[in-house]
């Protein structure tokens, strides 16, 4: 398994102000910073992203993500969250004011997202992790 800190800054820097760890090149560990990553292959390459929570430190670059890796079609990133972070990423960042409503975009075979709640202590398996 291999996991990496992606960096919030270029150059790199000790300073760490966003928060995305990716896994073996496809999954997430939230989405502070991985659609920031200036190779658009390497963000291709993520399928699914796990939210821990809802802070800004955590979701930023999730939009942007979505946005750079929609193609139309039925392939389309996973986001795994507790059924609140989940609420709280529709309701408050893709609304339609602060961003477009990507879940509501996401019909039939042209999605842009999916979501699929978690639960505490269940586990959930993707990407073979």
């Amino acid at each position: 398994m291999k996991v990496e800190l992606l960096p919030s800054s270029i150059p790199v820097s000790d300073a760490q102000f966003l928060v995305s760890f990716l896994v073996n090149d496809v999954l997430a560990i939230d989405a502070g910073s991985v659609g920031l990553m200036a190779d658009l292959r390497r963000q291709e390459r993520v399928r699914h992203v796990f939210l821990t929570h809802e802070h800004v430190d955590h979701i930023a670059s999730l939009p942007i993500l979505l946005e750079n890796v929609y193609q139309p079609g039925n392939e389309c990133v996973e986001l795994l969250g507790s059924t609140d972070v989940l609420e709280f990423i529709h309701r408050d960042v893709f609304n339609g004011r602060v961003w477009p409503d990507f879940f509501a975009l996401s019909t039939g075979q042209d999605r842009f997202v999916h979501g699929t709640p978690i639960r505490v202590l269940e586990p959930v398996v993707r990407a073979g992790l």
